[in-house]
């Protein structure tokens, strides 16, 4: 019987509260993605997608500015 009252009272409980809608906030590293450029201006965003650019297309490149293959996965895992 006590089972029965506490199952009761946690249903209750549980549906007793307001609904809300759920909110969603995309968030990319802990900052919105507008978020980089309206604190630190298009410059440094620009920057670092060209660093981006470069990790991911750097293998591309001649002279001293090549570097080895980064495959895409682990370029996400790495900054993730």
């Amino acid at each position: 019987m006590r089972k029965l009252i506490f199952a009761a009272l946690a249903v209750v409980l549980l549906f007793a509260g307001p609904a809300h809608a759920q909110k969603y906030d995309l968030t990319v590293a802990g900052y919105s993605p507008g978020g980089l450029v309206s604190t630190v201006g298009a410059g440094q965003t620009f920057v670092v997608l060209i660093f981006i650019a470069y990790n991911l297309f750097g293998h591309l490149l001649s002279g001293v500015l090549k570097h080895g293959y980064i495959d895409t996965v682990h370029f996400i895992d790495i900054m993730v």
